[in-house]
Formats: C-alpha cells, structure tokens, sequence
C-alpha cells in the first residue's frame, strides 16, 4: 500500500469513525485540538496525518492506534449494495429452491456479521 492509498484509506476512516459517532467536523476539531481544515484535509487524504496527530485522534475516538487503522469495517452502503445483489439473485433463482436456500442462508449470515 503506497503513500497516497495509506493516506486515502486513513482519511476514509477518520471521517466513517466521526460520522458513526454524529460527530461534526468542528466537534471533532474540539475534542482532537486540530483544525477543522486539517482533519479536511486527512479526510479527503489530501495531507497525511504525522504520529502526533494520530495520538490526538485516537484520543478524541477513545481508540488505541492499531483501531485506527482497521480499513476493514464495510460501509452502510456496501451493505445495501449486497443486499441488492441478493434480491436480484434470488428473483433469478426463483424457479430453484435449493439455490433460494442457499441464497437466504447467506444473506442471514451476512446480516449477522455486519
């Protein structure tokens, strides 16, 4: 992962933490001490974020440094994007039972972990 996509996926993070949380820009400039147009500019990945930065972002989250840097977590829209895949698949699939089955099981999987 290079520079630009660390700092991209960095940013996307930073502002899916401080939206999960109904946090503004400005709340989150309060709690962090960083300026609105900084933390802009790391959600956007237009500027990289230096360790002290991090620290005072882990802080104002309530998270340890390796958290931060979790890209893993799949967005709400990710979310309805599947669940669209799966209407479509199983409106294909109507004529097959098993592959409906087959099709709910996962859907109701996929629901539990997300």
């Amino acid at each position: 992962m290079g520079k630009t996509s660390l700092s991209k996926n960095f940013g996307k993070r930073i502002r899916q933490l401080r939206k999960s949380r109904g946090m503004t820009l400005e709340m989150l400039s309060n709690k962090s001490s960083l300026s609105v147009r900084f933390i802009g500019h790391i959600e956007r990945g237009t500027q990289s974020a230096s360790l002290d930065t991090v620290d005072k972002l882990c802080s104002a989250f309530n998270f340890n440094p390796i958290e931060m840097f979790d890209f893993s977590e799949v967005t709400s829209n990710e979310i309805k994007q599947l669940e669209e895949i799966f209407f479509v698949l199983l409106r294909k699939a109507s004529r097959n039972g098993k592959m409906q089955k087959v099709l709910k099981l996962m859907f109701t999987l996929l629901k539990e972990i997300y």
